[in-house]
């Protein structure tokens, strides 16, 4: 089994290296944020990353829908270690990711703004602000 595969336990041979490396990666890019020094690349990852964090509820919330979807469409069958796919599971994953964040920013927009917005419309009513 490859170490950037699904498995049981803790330490470094369940998953282990590959939470290291996402800490890192974090890591790096707070880093290149906070201090940018002589680079332009906090400039350019401010803007996606900014819009990522503003979905980041709708994200939230949405994933389990999309990974039901993807659950219900046959693309892989089987649970857990034995998965087997019909798919290239990097290609599901990839699609994954991407639906979730788009259906994320659909959702935020449609749903939570409008929401929040009414929400603060019956508070504002509620105290006699309007």
């Amino acid at each position: 089994m490859g170490s950037f595969q699904y498995s049981t336990g803790h330490g470094l041979t369940g998953g282990g290296i590959l939470a290291i490396v996402i800490v890192l990666y974090a890591l790096l890019l707070q880093a290149l944020i906070d201090h940018p020094g002589e680079g332009r690349l906090s400039a350019r990852l401010m803007p996606p990353l900014s819009a990522l964090g503003e979905v980041s509820y709708s994200l939230y919330l949405t994933h389990p829908i999309l990974k039901t979807a993807i659950a219900g469409a046959g693309l892989v069958r089987g649970s857990g270690v034995t998965m087997t796919s019909l798919v290239p599971m990097t290609a599901v994953f990839a699609a994954a990711v991407l639906g979730s964040v788009l259906l994320a920013f659909m959702f935020h927009r449609w749903v939570e703004l409008p929401s929040q917005r009414l929400g603060r419309y019956f508070a504002a009513r509620r105290s006699g602000r309007e």
